[in-house]
């Protein structure tokens, strides 16, 4: 791939890339920084391996940089596949820093300031509302009501769990307990979401960065499905990878009064939109996490009454 990303650079500075390096991916593309001879002299360049999330990111970088407390990558250009260069290409600003979600050795205090200054940013976010209502960003129609809005996303990401279901790659307890807390989805989400929030969507410690000298936390990078939602559907997230040792969730939910429901809620998001994600980027599901998830949901449901 680091022939296409040599090709992106010549293409748009008329210059080849003094050198090429990758820096990582996800389920959805690779990333990789090239160096130039001249300004602006370090590209990140993120290619896509399915078409129109470089076009998407571009959208959800743009407005979570508008209100975010913290650094994140400027937008430099997006270049849509073609029959020269197959991948959907963004071009971005690169932001110096470690992953915050790799193996750090420092003390408990130390993380949970960092951790405080990743909850700062993200509830500044969350106090960013869409006063039309609920939905994709800059949707002609946002949904006036979260339950309304989210049965429709649910539903899609039950399908795509059947569809997992039957090809073998997901368990069937798994399948039919989603499916069974689906059509109880009325009692999941049984009180009202006040405010349409600007969420991250994937707002975990692999996506934030820290100073080399692990100081300061110094960016935040790949949004997914950045929205106008119920903001507690980004706070799954804050436990995955090292996300404990920051007391990241312990920490929001101090300055921010959780629902009665949360416990509940936070269960059938992480389920429904983990599922979601294998199934979209063709990637077999991880069995014991998926087992893992689904009994935390069993739980919930056994412990509010619904099953």
């Amino acid at each position: 791939m680091e022939a296409y990303v040599s090709a992106v650079i010549e293409e748009h500075y008329h210059t080849l890339p003094l050198s090429v390096k990758a820096l990582g991916g996800g389920f959805y593309g690779r990333v990789f920084l090239a160096v130039l001879p001249e300004a602006p002299f370090r590209v990140v360049i993120k290619l896509y391996l399915y078409p129109g999330l470089a076009l998407q990111e571009e959208t959800q970088l743009n407005l979570l940089h508008s209100t975010a407390l913290l650094p994140m990558p400027k937008v430099y250009f997006v270049r849509v596949n073609d029959s020269l260069i197959p991948y959907d290409a963004l071009a971005m600003e690169f932001l110096e820093g470690i992953n915050a979600g790799g193996e750090i050795r420092f003390s408990k205090e130390d993380m949970k300031k960092l951790g405080a200054v990743m909850i700062d940013n993200l509830i500044a976010w969350h106090n960013t509302c869409n006063p039309g209502g609920f939905g994709k960003i800059n949707a002609p129609s946002p949904e006036k009501d979260w339950l309304s809005c989210y049965r429709r996303k649910a539903g899609e990401d039950l399908k795509k769990a059947e569809l997992l279901y039957r090809s073998g790659k997901l368990e069937k307890d798994v399948f039919f307990l989603m499916d069974r807390a689906y059509e109880r989805i009325d009692d999941i989400f049984y009180l009202p979401v006040a405010k349409a929030s600007l969420i991250h969507g994937d707002y975990n410690t692999w996506n934030l960065l820290l100073s080399e000298d692990l100081s300061r936390v110094s960016g935040v990078i790949d949004p997914f499905n950045c929205c106008f939602a119920d903001a507690e559907m980004d706070l799954y997230q804050l436990d995955n990878a090292n996300g404990r040792d920051y007391g990241l969730l312990e920490q929001y939910s101090q300055r921010v009064r959780l629902s009665e429901n949360f416990a509940l809620k936070n269960c059938f998001y992480e389920l429904f939109t983990e599922l979601m994600h294998y199934h979209d980027a063709h990637v077999d599901p991880i069995v014991p996490r998926v087992a893992e998830e689904a009994e935390a949901l069993r739980i919930q449901l056994v412990r509010f009454g619904i099953i």
